[in-house]
């Protein structure tokens, strides 16, 4: 018997912490059965309760309960996105807990285990992080330590291997088999390194992160340096390329200090001049080591002449682009909060019309954009990741790789994940539609 869709009337008259429940329950049965329309309706809750971005979250009697965030943590996690909060938060819950709490607790921590068996079952250890590992436990203490830790997040965030074997990847999908496996694993070893220091300049330049961290960056840039550069000859024409785009990154990161953020200062955000991003050329330039590796297999597969090159390196910096904004867009109320504009944050801006040299209250501000993003900003800012998807594969193609490959399955599941979040709004609006149709139906005379 097929389940129907659990219906917006059905959990209207839920509290928050029941609703949350039978979400979790319904999505664990059959994902499909919860609409849209319900999804939307618990954003809007979440985003209210929530007592910071992530969680822990709020009842309606403001008070944080551990029945409530095992159940949004249980949603999260079938839904594959673990919240880090909550699990902090119902790890150092008081073991007196109530039947209630404990049976829900129960529940979140079986969705753990689960989660925890399938990454187990599905992911194996690559090479290029057990050999990051190995090097990065030779440093002295305290880089040592910040470095593993910040290593072992990106590694458990790296499901598809993206970061560790993009090189391999390309490898596969160029159809080259003359490149030594040696040579690859240096290249996917360098790019774990690139990402680390990347994730810590990330969270210091956010003010995440304190400048305590920044010698522990710094060596993680130099051993990706000095990888790179070690997988080429001395004179190769690539070695100033490897220069150029570690100079891209640095350059970039200072743009983005120096003329994407505004001020924030009790709760009111100083908007100063957008911050143009034209084309969205700087989105790639700001990650645009990790396509390092592709280049240097390509430069070393004497079957892609000069033309594919070009062709490869077109289609993987829109790959980029694609990938920050889909980032992005779901980063964008937690970056105006902070004052960060980034590209979605700056395209919402501008369809709300504000005027550079404004000030303007922050909660409203983000109420009112929350609004356009559910109603025609998420559908606007997900066409625009799928024309960059749709060049990156027309390029990928044009330059020989194998459709099959895992190089292109990157492009298409950004693709994928654009095309399903403007398919649930698509839903959400249809249903307002509907529902006030009702509505003005049954109030008219």
């Amino acid at each position: 018997m097929t389940r129907r869709n659990l219906e917006l009337n059905e959990i209207s008259t839920l509290d928050f912490t029941a609703l949350c429940t039978q979400l979790a329950d319904a999505y664990e049965n059959d994902r499909s059965s919860v609409d849209g329309a319900v999804l939307a309706k618990l954003a809007k809750r979440l985003i209210a309760a929530e007592i910071q971005p992530g969680g822990p979250y709020t009842n309606e009697a403001g008070l944080i309960t551990v029945q409530l965030n095992a159940a949004i943590g249980r949603l999260f996690l079938l839904m594959g996105y673990p919240l880090p909060n909550i699990d902090t938060y119902l790890s150092e819950a008081s073991p007196k807990l109530s039947a209630i709490d404990r049976a829900a607790l129960k529940h979140y921590q079986a969705a753990c285990e689960n989660t925890s068996s399938k990454k187990t079952q599905q992911t194996k250890q690559h090479t290029s992080y057990r050999r990051a590992a190995e090097t990065l436990a030779t440093l002295d203490e305290p880089i040592k330590t910040q470095v593993l830790q910040f290593l072992a997040r990106i590694e458990a965030a790296d499901t598809t291997h993206e970061i560790a074997a993009i090189s391999e990847f390309t490898q596969r999908a160029l159809g080259d088999t003359s490149i030594p496996p040696a040579k690859l694993r240096a290249l996917g070893e360098a790019n774990v390194y690139s990402w680390i220091a990347y994730s810590i300049y990330d969270h210091i330049l956010d003010k995440e992160a304190n400048a305590s961290l920044l010698p522990a960056a710094n060596v993680c840039m130099r051993l990706a340096l000095e990888r790179y550069k070690q997988t080429l000859p001395v004179r190769h024409s690539l070695q100033a390329l490897i220069a150029r785009y570690f100079d891209q990154v640095d350059t970039t990161s200072a743009w983005e200090v120096t003329s994407c953020r505004f001020a924030v200062t009790d709760d009111a955000i100083q908007i100063g001049t957008l911050p143009d991003y034209g084309q969205y050329e700087s989105l790639a330039r700001r990650s645009c080591i990790h396509i390092l590796g592709p280049q240097i297999v390509a430069s070393f597969t004497p079957s892609t002449p000069s033309k594919n090159t070009e062709h490869l390196v077109v289609g993987l910096r829109h790959y980029l682009i694609a990938r920050q904004l889909g980032d992005d867009i779901h980063d964008w109320r937690e970056d105006l909060l902070a004052g960060r504009i980034s590209a979605v944050v700056a395209l919402l801006l501008f369809r709300q019309g504000v005027r550079e040299g404004s000030t303007h209250n922050l909660t409203a501000l983000v109420a009112t954009i929350q609004e356009d993003f559910l109603h025609t900003g998420v559908v606007e800012v997900s066409n625009l990741i799928l024309q960059h998807t749709e060049r990156a594969l027309s390029e990928l193609g044009a330059a020989g790789c194998d459709s099959a490959s895992e190089l292109i399955d990157l492009v298409q599941r950004l693709a994928r994940m654009a095309r399903e979040a403007a398919h649930h709004q698509q839903r959400f609006v249809s249903f307002q539609h509907t529902y006030s149709d009702t509505i003005n139906k049954e109030l008219a005379p």
